[in-house]
This record gives C-alpha cells, structure tokens and sequence, in this order.
C-alpha cells in the first residue's frame, strides 16, 4: 500500500508527529511505502529528524517548495482550504496513493465537503465543535458553522478515520449524534526529551534561587491569555511579586507582538515581578530545560475545544499547572489533579490562581499513568492500524 503522510506546517506539534511517525517507523519495518510530504525548511529546522526518515527504507521523503507554501499563504479559509487539498492531491496522485493521512485535517474541511477524491483518507481534527462555548451570539454562529462543517465532513465517504485527541466523551457524543463509525479516540503522544545537555536557565537569565518560575511557552498570542497572565501582576501583591518570573517564550506576530512588547516594558518598570520574554524558535534542548527547572506553568487558553502538547510537557517534567476552566483542559486537569483551574481568563482570575498554585500538591502517581498511556509508540499504532 502506498501511504501519503501530509503536514506542511512547521511550529508546535507539526514537527512532533513526524518525528513519532520516523521513531517508528525506523524500527517497525511493514511493506507498505511511506510518503511523507513536509514544510520546505523541515530538514533545515530538524536535521536529525529528516536524515533519519531518508535512511528508512520504506520512507520517500519530501519537502514542498517555497512558491507551494506560499500558495497557501495571505488567502482566505475558503482558498486556503482548496489550496491545501490541491497541493496534497498533486502528491497522492503523483505517487498513487492508496491511503492519505492528513496530521491537520482542520484545514481541509471545506475542501474535502466539495471533492470526493478515489483514495482513502484518514485525519487529526483539533477544536471540534462539541466542547466550544455558545454564550454569545458569535459563539453560537461559530458553533453552528462548525457543527454543519463536521456534518459534511462526514458525508465525504473518502473518509475512513477521524481522529479525536484524548476526548472519550466527543467521540462516544459524535457517534451517536451524527450517526457514523469514522470517530476515533486517539492519544495525543507525550514527548519524553531524553539525552538532551541540559541549559541552566536561571544562570542564563540571572534568575535569583528563592523565585519561583511561571512559564508560558509555544505561540504567544490573544488566544493563549497572554496578555491577561501579564496583567495579572498588577492584581499579585507586591511581596508576592518579588518572589516570581514569569518566562514567556517562543514566537509571536504582530499586532499582537507590538502589544505585548508594550505592557512586558511596562510592567518591567512598574511592578516587582522578574519578566523574561524569550522571543524565538525553542530547540529541544531550551525546552526540556524550561520545562526540568521551571515551577509552574501557565496554560489560560481561552480555545479549550483542544488538548495541548504543552500539557503533555508539563505532566511529563511533573509541573504544576495553571488552565482553562472549560473544555477538555478542564477535564484533563480535574480529572489527573494536575494543576489549579481559572475561572475566567482575565487578569484577577490568573493572579487568583497563581496564589493557589503556591500550595498546590501535584499528583505524580497519575501523571506516570498518563505519561504512559500517551506513549509516542502507542499513538503512531493507533493512525497506522487502523489504515490496515
């Protein structure tokens, strides 16, 4: 069988799964041909990633060129939704694909209501419907908009897989009420960064011993409650405050960027709280070491249809978190006592639970339980078996 693997994005979890997908691969040898079709600077930013997959045997690697990429850049979700299913259709006819696994199928619902390719498709769906909030008249068009998007979505008999992460209750819910077999509970991995040298972050950053670490890592922006956990310090009491440091760390666009570039100076002259803003990629390496030495870590998403890879990061260096109070991250962090929950994401809410993080007990007998059960191995397993 040949099996196309799509996923041109770069940031986040995109590089994740295909490091996974390689892992395995490269000890699970199976007579099925493996085109796996990534970002153009995918061999660039992960080296050691792309030099495995071109020694696998059974492994055709390929990056997109530049002018694709930008096909599917500054349009609208329509267009971008048609371009990427034309870029990844041009590849699975290229090389007679039998079976199509798309890491994001997110972006290809529009397209895939219209087309109805002869290959089978499989996908990862992230912030599906069913756990979206509908107080508002825009939350409940929204909702709406989604629901009928899934609704097609599955009339494409195309479709054999839709992947859910770790949300038993959406797939039993999705099964019944839309009528199909095509949902699927998948584990979204844990990845464990092992034999890594390790940064000492508070010599690199002149953080002081007695302070206690915040994090707030991956894409900064409104929807993460970054602003919110910044303006949180002015509701912090000052004693507090001198004890503390917040990182922040990893790449941000503007507008959002020149905003927060703004109230991080601000709040660097007008508060006691230590700011440090790590405005890059993070390698491997800086990450396991934010993760190992940090205290806590923040994660108000105001989007909490989804899991989070940071969560997996954090239960995996046995940190204390700091989440949404709706969703699935509300669920998860219940559930395996990981963390204190905010009420609202807004500035006095986080500042509330910063204060009770200080005594917060973490559970590390669960997070072993849920680190296993998130094993990289058991979620490749998961996409490739069900393909067979």
């Amino acid at each position: 069988m040949n099996v196309l693997i799509f996923d041109i994005q770069i940031t986040g979890h995109h590089s994740e799964y295909i490091s996974h997908l390689v892992d395995y691969l490269d000890n699970n040898i199976d007579s099925n041909i493996y085109y796996i079709i990534v970002h153009p600077i995918f061999s660039e930013k992960f080296p050691a990633i792309a030099n495995k997959a071109k020694l696998i045997q059974n492994i055709a690697w390929h990056e997109i060129s530049v002018s694709e990429l930008v096909s599917t850049e500054n349009t609208g979700l329509i267009s971008m939704s048609l371009s990427f299913y034309n870029i990844m259709n041009r590849y699975a006819l290229k090389y007679n694909a039998d079976h199509v696994i798309l890491l994001y199928l997110n972006i290809f619902q529009f397209a895939l209501s219209i087309y109805r390719p002869k290959y089978i498709l499989s996908g990862i769906l992230f912030f599906q419907f069913t756990r979206q909030e509908k107080r508002t008249l825009m939350e409940k068009i929204k909702y709406c908009r989604k629901y009928l998007q899934t609704l097609l979505l599955i009339k494409n008999k195309s479709i054999q897989n839709i992947f859910i992460l770790n949300d038993d209750q959406t797939v039993e819910y999705l099964t019944v009420k839309l009528k199909t077999a095509v949902f699927k509970k998948l584990h979204d991995p844990i990845l464990i960064l092992k034999s890594l040298e390790v940064i000492n972050i508070r010599d690199c950053y002149h953080i002081d011993a007695y302070k206690s670490i915040y994090l707030h890592i991956g894409s900064l922006d409104y929807r993460k409650g970054t602003i919110e956990i910044l303006d949180s310090i002015k509701y912090i009491d000052d004693e507090y405050q001198q004890k503390i440091c917040f990182i922040f760390a990893g790449k941000s666009e503007n507008p959002f960027k020149e905003e927060f570039e703004s109230k991080v100076k601000y709040y660097a002259e007008n508060s006691f709280v230590q700011i440090i803003w790590i405005d890059k990629f993070i390698s491997d390496i800086e990450m396991k070491s934010l993760f190992e030495q940090c205290n806590y870590v923040l994660i108000p998403y105001k989007r909490t249809e989804a899991s989070s890879g940071i969560l997996g990061h954090a239960v995996a260096a046995k940190k204390t978190l700091i989440g949404s109070n709706s969703g699935l991250l509300k669920v998860i962090i219940l559930e395996n006592e990981f963390g204190v929950l905010v009420d609202n994401v807004d500035a006095t809410s986080i500042a509330k639970a910063i204060k009770e993080s200080q005594t917060y007990k973490f559970d590390g007998e669960k997070a072993e339980k849920f680190i296993q059960a998130h094993n990289p191995t058991f979620f490749v397993k998961e996409i490739l078996n069900s393909i067979q």
